[in-house]
């Protein structure tokens, strides 16, 4: 299924690239959304793309934080 009638196929590996990171800020967008609202902070695209807002002295840190987690469990 991933694979087309050639093994090596470069067009498809690069679009399995953009299609598996497209999902991954997607998925990591919908959380910080998500716990925006539960902390009441304003989320933005620059909370997903800077690593600044990682901060935990902040309520934004801790949302940032808890969306990155929520995509890739420490278990």
């Amino acid at each position: 299924m991933f694979y087309g009638h050639e093994i090596w196929d470069p067009w498809l590996i690069v679009a399995q690239i953009a299609v598996m990171q497209c999902t991954f800020y997607l998925i990591v967008g919908a959380w910080l959304v998500l716990f925006g609202i539960v902390f009441g902070t304003q989320p933005s695209v620059d909370h997903i793309l800077s690593s600044r807002h990682l901060c935990a002295q902040f309520t934004e840190g801790w949302a940032a934080i808890l969306a990155y987690i929520a995509v890739f469990p420490p278990w």
